[in-house]
C-alpha cells in the first residue's frame, strides 16, 4: 500500500509541477498568444552546416534556442537554392523543419520533428508560400488539461539575405 501511495504522489507531484507551454495556457484562457520573432541577416556566405543560433526569453520567463543552419540537402543532386534547417528548443517543446530557398524564395519545406516534454502533439503540418515555411501543430497537456496551437516559421524578407523566424510556443 506504501508503494502505491509513494506513486501516487510522485505522479502527482510531476504532473503538477511540469511546466506548460504558454500557447497551451493562453489557448484554455482565450487569450491572445504573443508571436515572438528573431532576425537571422548575413548569412549568405554560411558554410554548409554552419549554423546561427539565438538565445531568447518568453514573457514567462522561459529561456528557448532559435536557429538556422544551412545544409546539404542529399534529397537530389539537382537541388537549387540552399536548405535552411529552421528550429526551436525550448523547455517543454522542441521542433524543427527544412526549407529550400533559391533566388530569395522558399521552394520547398520537409522533414519536420516535434517533440514534447508532458504532453503530445497532434496534427502536425507543413505549409509554405513563395515567401515562408511553416510548421503548424496542436499540443495537449498530459490527461488533456490544457491544449493549444503551436507553430514555427521561416521568412526571407526579400533581396536582403535576411531569414526571420517567428515562433509561437
Amino acid at each position: 500500500m506504501k508503494r502505491y501511495r509513494l506513486a501516487l504522489t510522485v505522479l502527482l507531484a510531476l504532473l503538477f509541477c511540469m511546466p506548460v507551454s504558454p500557447c497551451a495556457l493562453a489557448a484554455e484562457a482565450g487569450e491572445g498568444v504573443k508571436e515572438y520573432s528573431v532576425s537571422f541577416s548575413d548569412f549568405s556566405q554560411m558554410a554548409e552546416n554552419e549554423k546561427m543560433e539565438k538565445i531568447v526569453t518568453d514573457s514567462n520567463g522561459n529561456i528557448a534556442i532559435v536557429g538556422i543552419e544551412r545544409v546539404i540537402d542529399g534529397r537530389s543532386c539537382y537541388s537549387a537554392g540552399s536548405t535552411w534547417r529552421v528550429w526551436f528548443t525550448g523547455v517543454t517543446i522542441n521542433a524543427e523543419f527544412y526549407m529550400t530557398v533559391s533566388n530569395n524564395t522558399v521552394t520547398s519545406v520537409f522533414d519536420d520533428t516535434i517533440s514534447v516534454i508532458g504532453g503530445t502533439y497532434e496534427d502536425d503540418e507543413l505549409t509554405m508560400t513563395s515567401t515562408y515555411g511553416k510548421l503548424s501543430f496542436k499540443v495537449t497537456s498530459l490527461g488533456s488539461i490544457m491544449s493549444g496551437k503551436c507553430w514555427l516559421k521561416g521568412t526571407v524578407t526579400g533581396s536582403e539575405d535576411k531569414i526571420d523566424v517567428s515562433w509561437r510556443m
